[in-house]
């Protein structure tokens, strides 16, 4: 999940998690994304 909004990176990943059962990583930018993506 990528966001630069810090509130809305934590909200967005408890209701991913609660309510899907997904596992989120987040990242504050496209280019902190693409790192985390690559390495997950």
């Amino acid at each position: 999940m990528v966001d630069n909004e810090q509130y809305i990176q934590e909200v967005a990943k408890i209701c991913l998690e609660t309510v899907a059962g997904w596992k989120v990583v987040t990242a504050s930018s496209g280019q902190e994304g693409i790192i985390k993506a690559e390495t997950y």
